[in-house]
């Protein structure tokens, strides 16, 4: 069957997106995109709403999620002083594979099982959101729904401008790819970090770029990430 996948987001920041944020409020677009996203993998997505930055309101909803294949929750796994994601999924019996990968966005992503439920924390920036769900939840819903999981779909283009990149991570860069003629070429779209949500409207693929390259001219063939909804 289809696993259910519970979606969780987290803040006090956040509201519904059919309200009018303040001055100080973050519409929750991650419950929307996650949904996308899960319907896309093959999974049944289970909205949970919103938790607060409160331990007993975090756990209440937690409890509900574990009761589904698989609990997401986006935000709340950095290192901030209202970050307690992995503090009430530890008092809850938690059992942590990691609380970290090496790639940019997406950095603080954690997995775990917490009773009989595999749990992804996701970073809450929406960028950080969509390539850890990709990279990380999409396998992990083939493997429950009883299919092998899938490799990711890499691509190969021609780069169409220069890239100068930090070393030490594994980037994954917004792009636009496309076939002109006879060679798929993707073009880097600029965007303002992890929080440019806009800017996804216009990729439909991730540039990778390896954790020991810092600049890649244009021209030079890359790996590209197609998203979900264009695979």
């Amino acid at each position: 069957r289809r696993p259910r996948v519970a979606i969780l987001s987290t803040g006090d920041e956040i509201v519904p997106v059919t309200d009018v944020p303040g001055p100080f409020h973050i519409r929750n677009s991650n419950s929307v995109s996650l949904a996308a996203q899960v319907r896309l993998a093959g999974g049944e997505p289970v909205p949970l709403g919103n938790a607060l930055d409160r331990v007993d309101d975090l756990g209440a909803k937690i409890e509900l999620g574990l009761k589904e294949d698989i609990l997401v929750l986006s935000g709340g796994v950095s290192m901030g002083k209202y970050d307690l994601v992995e503090t009430v999924l530890k008092s809850l019996g938690a059992e942590f594979y990691f609380d970290a990968v090496a790639i940019r966005p997406g950095k603080p992503a954690v997995f775990g099982r917490c009773r009989d439920t595999f749990v992804f924390g996701l970073p809450g920036n929406p960028v950080s959101t969509m390539v850890t769900f990709q990279l990380f939840v999409t396998p992990a819903i083939d493997v429950l729904g009883g299919a092998h999981p899938r490799p990711l779909p890499l691509l190969e283009a021609n780069l169409t401008k220069t890239l100068h990149e930090k070393p030490g991570l594994t980037h994954f860069l917004p792009g636009h790819f496309e076939w002109t003629g006879i060679s798929p070429e993707v073009c880097p779209l600029s965007w303002q970090g992890s929080g440019d949500i806009a800017a996804l409207t216009h990729a439909n693929c991730f540039i990778v770029v390896p954790a020991d390259r810092q600049d890649i001219p244009a021209g030079e063939k890359v790996s590209v990430l197609p998203r979900l909804d264009v695979i």
